[in-house]
């Protein structure tokens, strides 16, 4: 009965910074299929964000805030058997200011 409240069957997605999918907390509830990036450039000159990677690690701590695994490790989510679909809109200065025509 428990089980049912943790969200096993269900995704959210976290757009933002991006999601760190290696933390020890996250890795086990990341989906690699559905995750994906907005983000192809940065509005500083010179620097390269195109990686899925959060280096300016907003979109981690709210995925971890949703759904950090039951480890023994660091925290837990508020559904820690929910996916985690990683949708990266803000570069890795936390900047977003695309928009969708």
């Amino acid at each position: 009965m428990v089980n049912k409240y943790r969200g096993p069957s269900i995704k959210v997605a976290i757009v933002d910074s991006s999601v760190c999918w290696y933390h020890p907390d996250i890795a086990p509830n990341y989906d690699f299929e559905l995750s994906t990036s907005f983000v192809n450039e940065s509005p500083i000159e010179g620097i390269n964000d195109t990686s899925p990677i959060d280096y300016y690690g907003h979109g981690t701590w709210c995925a971890g805030c949703v759904a950090a695994t039951l480890n023994g490790v660091g925290v837990v989510g508020i559904a820690p058997n929910m996916k985690i679909v990683n949708v990266k809109v803000l570069t890795n200065e936390g900047w977003g200011q695309k928009t969708l025509n």
